[in-house]
């Protein structure tokens, strides 16, 4: 039987001293055999403790549900309503009692009471159902549950006795924090997919033929996390209306979720498992610069390795090219040499516990040039191995060539070589190796005999000639244990008596990563970084918008320039890496971030555009060509210039250009937005671009030296500026960007590339305010830009992904909310560490300087003897006793005797 239901809410509404209790507030229509929301609400906030809501028949005082003690009754509920009337729990905290009745009948007409009891206080609301023949809209009774990732079809139907051309309107809607957002629209029978929600275009659709069959089903393609919530399915034909909803709920994680979990918990763990293994244990050496010395009769071949590699049961051999036997064999405490190096080749034995296999060869010949390889063997495995060169220059006359860089890593040994030219004229009275910035000598030979007694404390039994060495004029000197604190510029100087004067040599002894460092450094940068690129890929393919993700991934993809730039161990690149490191990884970030970012943005706002005028419309478009062509113009002089080698006039024409798009691109920018989403009032600011300009313009600093203005006054002068002018473009940027549906986002990261434009700025060579290539590079905040802005990206991502699962409800709207800004702050760290570097590390040595005394005077007083012990104690032994200290090579009785 067809019958229509009429919602006549009576205007009786029961105030009670604290709260009001409100119900509909005009008629309603609710379908035959569809569902019902009974209103109920209070306008105020209500305390869940002794709170109880009872919904009841006012004709026959039957139950029909019940809320109490923080929780439903349906135990006390009348069976007839079973499965039928439901709370909004969730909304219960909100003073939302409504009442959603499904499946509605013709016994269900009649009056229902709301009433609701807080503490002593209490109020009611009626409501009445008449029951309605005309209109009725159906579709699943229960729940549903998905998986993030899969496509769901939410059913609704129009009674088959409407015909098709009598349906004016059916949408789909969801209900988001108090309000209803388009999912689809079928009107005039048309479907208008403009009309959806941003976030469900291209996503929804109906089945086109089965519409005229009166079904309106909707299908919800590539579920997201937010998707969760109700829905309802509206309908209005021939002056009445009828709707029905369904619950979207129960959403699992999918294998993209698992994916991006996955993947974030990788860039953890690789970034802290890297950072451990490259800080926790010593990946750390030293190499020795401006050596090129030359060897008389006796050249001594360097091989150093890790101490930590030393193992028992080594093997070491040396081996010549061209020679089939090797050229000498230490095993188990012996060495074994090749005929042609009998009693010429041997390896320092008391020295090969701290990982130097470097080989002494005596009596050097001309057949012996060639390449020498070390070859250091444990259980049949190679531990490691290093090749040098022996060159004959003239005669007698040899130098040793590294095949590659030689380096020491901490806590063994290396060679500081110094071998003289020419014989000495004249009596050698002092030898003196000394290091700049310490007032003690590292080693003193004086009168043929060695003095620990002005030798510094640092390099007690750490520092020793070269056995026989001196007579050949060898003064090369062996640094053992070598320390970080080593790190400096070392000279020795040959004092022959008053005759002859003085010789000096000087050479430079610089911190270098191991091979096994310096990889784990470049894991380090590129691996984590990677992986939450890709993290973030199948982020948006599950949930992110195109925009967000678009920038999320460029700037994950472009962080190891800014970490490369930033690191430390940024000398142990080539030469021609590291300055196109110096020169242009900030460039290259700069410009290729600026041109992913407003290629996104137009695609955005593409939709946009085609309702602007034509003229408009086309200026845009040319903006946006123009600013695409100035990022080309540095892109194309860097691929040149610096890495095609080329040069000419044209490549001169793009550089000019190039740095002439740079300082106007920020006004370029702001233009382009404010045209793009129209801002208020932005023409005004437009006009004020080129003054504040101008103010940056360093020729009006050059004029400062009229006024006495020293440089670092003119400097901090200029920055001061530089700063103030950046963050009233900031403050454009944000103020341009408040007509965009995702305003925050975009501000992020416009405020991002304004302050990496003010970073490249500093970088130039020739800006007043610029960063010296060289300064010092501090390890914490490379691994706060290496680790810790991972660790923050990686748990953002995590817990959005998490809380959107579980609530259906984005916790951060877009998550360029918080990776840019930890951007930004690694960014202005770096501005802020490279123009006070010299400061900092001034600072820093102080204090490290002011502990190491206060431990060293700790440990004196420690040991220091009491007078009645030192009256006791026998002298030290001087002179020739203190030969023993130096470092022998094994020899034979015969070249011992010799």
């Amino acid at each position: 039987m067809d019958l229509q239901m009429i919602i006549f809410a009576s205007a009786i509404l029961t105030i009670s001293e604290g709260f009001t209790v409100k119900g509909p507030s005009g008629p309603l229509v609710v379908p035959l055999g569809g569902s019902v929301l009974l209103p109920c609400s209070v306008d105020s906030f209500l305390s869940l403790k002794d709170l109880e809501v009872q919904w009841k028949r006012s004709d026959s005082q039957t139950l029909i549900h019940l809320y109490q003690d923080g929780d439903i009754r349906p135990e006390v509920q009348n069976e007839d309503y079973h499965d039928r009337a439901l709370f909004f729990t969730d909304d219960i905290k909100q003073g939302n009692f409504s009442l959603l009745l499904k499946n509605v009948t013709a016994e269900d007409e009649g009056q229902y009471t709301c009433t609701v009891h807080s503490g002593q206080e209490s109020g009611e609301t009626v409501v009445e159902i008449k029951d309605v023949e005309r209109l009725i809209v159906s579709g699943s009774d229960q729940s549903l549950s998905v998986y993030v990732g899969e496509d769901v079809t939410l059913k609704c139907s129009v009674d088959s006795h409407i015909p098709p051309e009598d349906i004016e309107e059916v949408s789909w809607r969801k209900r988001v924090q108090d309000k209803h957002i388009t999912v689809l629209l079928y009107e005039s029978n048309k479907t208008l997919l403009d009309a959806s929600d941003e976030r469900y275009r291209d996503r929804v659709e109906f089945f086109s033929d089965e519409i005229h069959r009166g079904n309106f089903s909707l299908r919800l393609k590539r579920v997201r996390s937010e998707d969760k919530g109700l829905y309802m399915c509206q309908v209005f034909a021939g002056g009445f209306a009828d709707n029905m909803t369904v619950i979207l709920e129960q959403m699992g994680f999918s294998s993209l979720h698992i994916m991006v979990l996955i993947l974030c918990i990788s860039a953890c763990g690789s970034a802290l498992l890297f950072c451990s293994l490259i800080y926790c244990r010593n990946n750390t050496g030293f190499r020795v610069e401006d050596s090129n010395i030359y060897w008389d009769r006796l050249v001594v071949l360097p091989c150093f390795i890790d101490p930590h590699l030393m193992t028992e049961g080594l093997k070491i051999k040396w081996r010549r090219s061209g020679l089939k036997s090797p050229v000498c064999v230490y095993e188990d405490g012996s060495e074994v040499q090749h005929q042609d190096y009998h009693d010429r080749a041997h390896f320092y034995t008391e020295d090969i516990k701290h990982g130097n296999f470097s080989l002494l060869l005596k009596n050097v010949r001309k057949e012996d040039e060639g390449q020498y390889t070390c070859t250091v063997n444990s259980k049949q495995r190679s531990v490691f191995s290093f090749s040098v060169n022996l060159k004959n220059i003239s005669g007698s006359r040899f130098t040793v060539v590294y095949s590659c860089d030689l380096i020491v890593p901490l806590g063994g040994s290396v060679l500081l070589p110094w071998f003289n030219k020419k014989p000495f004229e004249g009596e050698i009275k002092k030898v003196e190796w000394s290091k700049s910035g310490l007032q003690k000598p590292v080693f003193v030979y004086e009168d043929g005999d060695i003095r620990p007694e002005v030798q510094h404390e640092d390099y007690h039994d750490r520092a020793h000639f070269i056995s026989d060495g001196i007579k050949h004029g060898n003064f090369s000197l062996l640094l053992k244990n070598v320390r970080e604190e080593d790190e400096g510029k070392y000279t020795c100087k040959v004092y022959r008596g008053h005759r002859y004067g003085v010789l000096s040599v000087s050479t430079k002894l610089e911190p270098r990563l191991l091979d096994s460092g310096f990889l784990l450094q470049m894991f380090l940068v590129f691996c984590p970084n990677l992986i939450m690129c890709f993290a973030f890929v199948f982020w948006g393919l599950s949930e992110g918008s195109v925009s967000e993700t678009v920038c999320c991934c460029a700037l994950y993809i472009l962080r190891p320039l800014l970490l490369l730039w930033t690191a430390p161990y940024l000398n142990d690149f080539k030469d021609r890496n590291k300055t196109l490191i110096q020169k242009y990884s900030y460039v290259a970030d700069y410009f290729v971030l600026t041109a992913v970012v407003y290629s996104a943005l137009f695609a955005n706002s593409w939709q946009k555009l085609l309702n602007f005028a034509v003229f408009d419309r086309v200026l845009i478009i040319i903006l946006y060509v123009l600013l695409f062509v100035c990022c080309s113009c540095k892109a194309v002089y860097i691929l040149a210039a610096e890495v095609g080698n080329r040069s000419g006039t044209i490549i001169k024409i793009f550089d000019i250009v190039a740095d002439f798009t740079f300082e106007i691109l920020p006004t370029l920018q702001f233009i382009l937005l404010f045209y793009t989403f129209a801002s208020r009032g932005g023409i005004i600011i437009v006009a004020i671009l080129p003054v504040l300009l101008t103010l940056t313009n360093e020729r009006m600093f050059y004029k400062c030296f009229r006024f006495g203005w020293s440089y670092e006054l003119r400097r901090t002068v200029m920055l001061i500026v530089t700063l103030v002018m950046n963050a009233l473009m900031i403050g454009f940027f944000i103020f341009t960007l408040e007509n965009k549906t995702d305003p925050v986002g975009w501000a992020c990261v416009m405020v991002f590339l304004q302050i990496l434009w003010t970073v490249v700025r500093s970088t130039d060579q020739s800006s007043w305010f610029s960063i010296p290539l060289d300064f010092h590079r501090f390890v914490s905040l490379y691994v706060f830009g290496s680790v810790g802005v991972v660790l923050i990206g990686a748990f953002v991502l995590i817990t959005e992904l998490t809380l959107k699962t579980v609530n259906g409800e984005r916790a951060v709207m877009d998550l360029r909310f918080i990776l840019f800004p930890s951007e930004c702050f690694f960014l202005l760290s770096v501005m802020i560490s490279g123009q006070l570097s010299s400061k900092i590390q001034a600072c820093l040595k102080s204090c490290q300087t002011r502990m190491r005394t206060l431990a060293n005077r700790s440990q004196q007083d420690q040991n220091q003897p009491s007078p009645r012990a030192a009256g006791s104690d026998e002298t030290p032994a001087t002179g020739s006793d203190q030969n023993t200290t130096e470092l022998k090579p094994l020899m034979k009785n015969k070249d011992q005797d010799t």
